[in-house]
Parts: structure tokens; sequence; C-alpha cells
């Protein structure tokens, strides 16, 4: 990470001291899976109690969705999540993919905010009010979706992101579990998992579609996006 200076001197005396050792903390982390997996691990605020595999499942599932939207090694990653399960998925999937995790109060807001997450060089930024999309199927990583629907969440000012997670049928389950968990807004189904929902999915009853008062929007953007890359 650019930016960051360690004094040799105080890491060797760190070391020699045991402060400082060589496990890093997705090693820690590693560790505690393998003597604790089934183990109670969080309590989140709203009452949901997940044990240390649970969160290794759910942080794996997001660290494949951070790589999707291009975050790797010493990347960034920003976040203001309060006291919840979801606060522990993105500080061990950053640890996953080697990027930094750099959670931040949910005190700072507009230019505060704005101007901590230019000094930090956040490559990402996640908050509550994020909503991710993402489209799932195999193979996905030739779709222009998430550059078409990001842009048009850029030029619309929505706090959203839209990935392609690759997913093939025998982990669609594992997939829909983590969708869940992280709450996503929605997710769009190709081939070979369409065939799969259709036949999981229950009809409830209907609720006023999310999507409906942003669809023209996203249509004129899809436009501009389609001169844009011609």
């Amino acid at each position: 990470m650019n930016g960051i200076k360690i004094n040799k001197s105080q890491k060797l005396l760190y070391e020699k001291l045991g402060y400082w050792k060589s496990a890093t903390l997705l090693d820690r982390w590693n560790n505690a899976i393998s003597l604790y997996g089934e183990k109670e691990f969080v309590v989140a605020d709203r009452g949901r109690r997940c044990t240390y595999a649970q969160i290794d499942h759910e942080a794996d599932t997001l660290a494949a969705h951070l790589e999707k939207c291009g975050i790797g090694a010493k990347d960034v990653v920003t976040f203001q999540i309060t006291p919840r399960s979801e606060f522990i998925d993105v500080l061990i999937a950053c640890l996953k993919i080697g990027a930094v995790p750099a959670p931040l109060g949910m005190c700072f807001v507009d230019d505060e905010l704005k101007g901590l997450l230019s000094m930090l060089r956040s490559k990402l930024h996640i908050s509550v009010k994020t909503q991710t999309f993402a489209l799932i199927g195999s193979p996905v990583g030739h779709s222009g979706s998430p550059a078409m629907y990001n842009y048009c969440f850029e030029k619309l000012g929505f706090d959203s992101v839209y990935v392609a997670l690759d997913v093939t049928l025998d982990r669609l389950r594992d997939a829909m579990a983590g969708i869940k968990a992280m709450n996503f807004r929605g997710i769009n189904i190709t081939m070979p998992c369409k065939s799969a929902m259709q036949k999981a999915i229950s009809l409830q009853t209907p609720q006023k579609p999310v999507w409906l008062p942003m669809a023209a929007e996203c249509q004129s953007a899809r436009w501009k996006y389609s001169e844009k890359v011609l």
C-alpha cells in the first residue's frame, strides 16, 4: 500500500519482544476455523447468531464478489457498517484477497467522508446504504451487464453495485445462501442456474416492483453507455 512506512528498527524490536509475530491475521483466522469451526462466533445487534464456519463461508462469497469488482492485493476497501455480522464478513473477505480493510466511523458523512476516502485512496467504499445486485450463472465472465448497470448507477447517483458471479449448478444452493445472508438487493439468473431456480421459486403475494421507477432512467442511461463503447 502506497504511503505506509514501517520503522525497521522498531519492527525488529517489536518482533524481539514478541509483540509482532510472523502469523498474519488471516493465518490466525484460518487456525480459528480449524479449531472452532462449528462454535458460535458472532451474535449481531439484530440477534443473528453465526458460527466461525458460517462467517467463513459468507466471507468466501464476498471475497469472490470483491474480486469481480476488480479489488485485489493492497487495494484499500473502506466500509461503514454498524455492529452486525456483515462487518466481520467484509473484514475477513478483505484479508482473504489481500486487500486492506479500513473501517470508518458512521459519523463521517458528505465532504468529510469524501476527504477520508481520497486520503486513504479507497478503491471501494461499502456502507449499510450500498445496495448489491448480481448476475449469477456460468460462464458469466463475458457478460456486459456489470459494466452497463454500474454505469447506470453512477450516472443516476445510486449507491449500488452490480457484479457477475460465476456459479455452477452444484454450488447454486451455497451461492443463494450467501446472497441471502449478505442482503443482496436483487439478482439476475442465467443458465445453467435459471431452470433450477424456476423449479425452486414459490410464488408469493406480489409487491410493488422496486425496479419500475428506475427502469426508464436506466434505459436512457443504457443508450448513453452503448454510444460510449461503440
